[in-house]
């Protein structure tokens, strides 16, 4: 903040820079909130920072019985946008609907940018069928639906799917497209025929029935997964067990390949990548590593434009020769958009590699940003996504519990950010997507500057870095830090500052004119006083998941916490210590705000609806 003596001008010290997305209104004024939606992935792809995006590359494991506290932390931590339920459970429907409840509710603001986690498990059929109990079936396995015909195949599955429905699983990693040529064949096949998981004999009688499965799964609003392509259905182990599992028969153009293709033509949503290696497609890798399979195949020859997961690189034996970065890395380098891991141990090795590689590599984090894309596209399907409604900003001058001014601002799709842009002692609102900033200076009215600043995927930090009473914008790009003084001009040369996954805020940590960064990995916040300088102290303060707020809310030119949780916000009044003042006020939904609306040198707060 700024010197307030000889005329209260302050500049924008909490550096809060809120993802909120919308589609910026133009250069004009920014319009009036619309109509709800069911949600807007574009724009939530721009608010969201590159750590949320890389998080909704994976899927986590947790046992079907309950929620491990591994895979909850990969949410609130790691931004990870899915959860698969393993194992198996005969708790029945209700049960279900309780953990999947609790999975969706950990899509917070701050960890997944409010898009709720996606839910799959594995109900094929027969042998592989994770839930059982009250409320779901008991489904026969693929070789005797195939027996049934299509029309009561899709029939029954819409049936099942409608139970996958109420227990909250969205996606179902089902059908097994893959082809199993006779019963002698079956016999000498470990993962499918051997556990009937087949739809028939032959690539038409798998196209079939899968194709009918698929088509009933999606009659009941659940994603259907055709797997395990290029096919599993010659192969003599199981990946999931043996290691060296190669199909030496299976082509580029090979015949037992139209299951897929069939499937792909009707709609499938997600399709599933083996982890054999295919001798005559590529002797190096396991398929799903492939850019030849992914790429070549999947994107190119079936141009499929779903959401392409692995199959689990966690346990699986085929794949431990990689060490678990490498297998995330590679699976997305090869063209795939969700990693799987039914084993949550090794998801913070997965998740901190392929974030240090898209912090470094620009090609890489537009290929990140794809792939999320493609995975909020299929959340929005399934009505994961927020929705996408025109902003209210309800602003307080003091710390009550009742707001005392309503503002419209932007869409949406906009990011929010707050700063005395004009360092005349007021905050004011601006907006952002992707590079664009549209920045006011009045409480409401159109925008002043249009500005193009960084890249999309760079976090924007809010603070008066030289102390001349007016905020600039400074860019985050994984643990790079680039400084500006003014809102145009050169950077400063940049700095590292903490991880790339670290929640990073600015504020006014020492007496002065200057705003510096703190970082969040946590509950635990470390700040430093001097930007490029190193950690001055750190503190533990509120929980993980909790928004964590800076503002000055005593007026005496320091900077301190607060946390929102819920519609409650607890706030310091010293550095290092405790929670002392306690403000209620909006829903827990409301997004949280900090501004010195009036140009008093005090911080209230605001909530954006």
């Amino acid at each position: 903040m700024s010197e307030r003596p000889p005329r209260p001008r302050r500049g924008r010290r909490a550096g809060l820079v809120l993802a909120v997305v919308a589609a910026v209104a133009g250069a004009g004024a920014p319009a009036p909130a619309t109509a709800a939606a069911a949600g807007d992935p574009v724009g939530l792809l721009q608010r969201m920072t590159e750590a949320q995006r890389v998080g909704q590359l994976f899927m986590v494991g947790t046992p079907a019985t309950g929620l491990d506290a591994r895979t909850a932390a990969a949410v609130r931590e790691r931004h990870v946008g899915s959860a698969i339920l393993t194992g198996r459970s005969a708790a029945g429907v209700d049960a279900t609907a309780r953990l999947t409840r609790g999975l969706r509710a950990l899509g917070t603001r701050p960890a997944t940018a409010g898009a709720a986690t996606l839910v799959a498990t594995d109900q094929e059929g027969g042998a592989v069928q994770v839930l059982s109990g009250p409320g779901f079936s008991a489904i026969p396995s693929a070789l005797a639906q195939s027996r049934l015909g299509p029309a009561e195949v899709r029939r029954r599955a819409g049936y099942w799917g409608r139970q996958l429905r109420r227990a909250g699983v969205h996606v179902d990693l089902a059908p097994v497209l893959d082809t199993v040529g006779s019963p002698a064949a079956a016999a000498a096949n470990p993962p499918i025929g051997r556990y009937a998981r087949n739809y028939g004999y032959g690539a038409a009688s798998a196209a079939r029935g899968g194709g009918a499965f698929a088509q009933g799964l999606a009659d009941a609003g659940v994603a259907a997964t055709g797997k395990h392509f290029p096919g599993l259905g010659r192969v003599t182990a199981n990946t999931d067990t043996t290691a060296g599992v190669v199909d030496t028969v299976t082509g580029r153009a090979d015949p037992s390949l139209e299951p897929f293709r069939g499937a792909v033509r009707a709609g499938l949503p997600m399709l599933m990548l083996s982890s054999a290696t295919y001798a005559r497609i590529d002797r190096y890798r396991p398929a799903v590593l492939s850019p030849a399979v992914v790429r070549g195949m999947v994107r190119g020859d079936l141009g499929f434009d779903g959401v392409v997961v692995s199959d689990d690189l966690g346990r699986a034996a085929q794949v431990q020769r990689w060490d678990p970065a490498t297998r995330a890395r590679s699976a997305l380098l090869a063209g795939g958009d969700l990693v799987l891991t039914v084993d949550p141990g090794v998801l913070p090795a997965m998740y901190d590699a392929v974030l240090s590689r898209a912090a470094a590599d620009a090609a890489f984090s537009r290929s990140v940003s794809a792939s999320a894309l493609r995975v909020l596209r299929l959340k929005q399907r399934l009505g994961l996504l927020p929705p996408a409604v025109g902003p209210t900003y309800l602003l307080d001058d003091e710390l009550g519990p009742s707001p005392v001014r309503e503002v419209r601002y932007g869409r949406a799709v906009d990011e929010t950010l707050v700063g005395d842009w004009d360092g005349d002692g007021v905050d004011t609102l601006g907006v952002r997507t992707g590079d664009r900033y549209l920045l006011t200076d009045g409480p409401t009215g159109p925008a002043t500057r249009d500005l193009r600043i960084g890249r999309p995927g760079d976090q924007a930090l809010v603070g008066d870095w030289d102390g001349d009473g007016a905020d600039s914008i400074a860019l985050r790009r994984g643990d790079l830090v680039f400084v500006r003084d003014g809102l145009e001009g050169p950077f400063r040369a940049p700095f590292r500052f903490g991880r790339a996954a670290d929640e990073v805020v600015a504020g006014r940590w020492a007496p002065g004119g200057r705003d510096s960064l703190a970082l969040r990995r946590g509950d635990v916040v470390s700040v430093t006083d001097r930007l490029g300088g190193p950690v001055t102290s750190s503190r533990s303060f509120g929980r993980a998941g909790d928004d964590l707020l800076v503002g000055d809310w005593d007026g005496d030119g320091q900077d301190t916490l607060g946390v929102r949780r819920g519609p409650r916000t607890f706030l310091q009044a010293a550095p290092g210590g405790p929670a002392t003042t306690t403000v209620t006020a909006g829903v827990s939904s409301d997004l949280p705000l900090v501004g010195d609306w009036d140009g008093d040198g005090s911080d209230g707060l605001g909530l954006r609806r």
